[in-house]
């Protein structure tokens, strides 16, 4: 006879089979979808590290190279105001030497200046004693006038000594100008210098 079960039992047994290979399959499946995932993470991270080191390479050249820019930069400032400085220094001692040259002249002109007024000053004295001298005389010869003779003498000697007066007012005028353009000469030369 024939067992009842055991047509059960394969059906069972089949069916554990079946159940056994598709949760093989499934774990295989499984399996594979983690070992390709586990493979993906793996390449993105290695992609990552990647990118990070070629990023932090590129960096570190970026800031070699600015650093160096800058190195150059400052050392191209310094010698700019190396040579700015160099360039003040020698201005300054050209102000210099032109100041102490015009203070120089300016003394100058101080001493031909006391000079030149003592001796206007003596001329403008002589002019005035010959001035008063004549005015002595006029007044004398005005005082011994009794003709007509004697005036018309007396207006001639008159006129002859205001001529006189004049010309020596004139050559004294003349002396003066002349004295106070020579004392300020110093100046003037030294303006055209420093104009030139």
């Amino acid at each position: 006879m024939s067992d009842p079960i055991k047509p059960v039992s394969n059906v069972a047994e089949n069916v554990l089979n079946t159940s056994s290979d598709a949760s093989r399959s499934a774990a295989d499946a499984g399996a594979a979808v983690v070992t390709q995932r586990v493979n993906a993470a793996a390449d993105l991270s290695s992609t990552a590290l990647d990118a990070a080191a070629d990023t932090s390479k590129a960096a570190i050249d970026t800031s070699e190279e600015v650093l160096n820019a800058a190195q150059a930069r400052s050392e191209d400032l310094v010698q700019a105001g190396a040579e700015a400085g160099e360039q003040m220094e020698g201005k300054i001692k050209a102000f210099t030497e032109r100041g102490t040259q015009t203070l120089n002249a300016y003394t100058e002109v101080g001493r031909q200046a006391t000079v030149a007024f003592s001796d206007v000053s003596k001329a403008w004295g002589d002019v005035y004693s010959r001035q008063l001298a004549n005015y002595n005389e006029l007044s004398q010869k005005a005082l011994r006038v009794r003709s007509p003779q004697d005036f018309i003498e007396f207006q001639s000697f008159a006129a002859e000594r205001t001529k006189d007066q004049l010309s020596l007012m004139r050559d004294t005028y003349a002396y003066a100008i002349n004295a106070f353009t020579r004392v300020w000469q110093p100046v003037t030369n030294q303006t055209e210098a420093l104009s030139a």
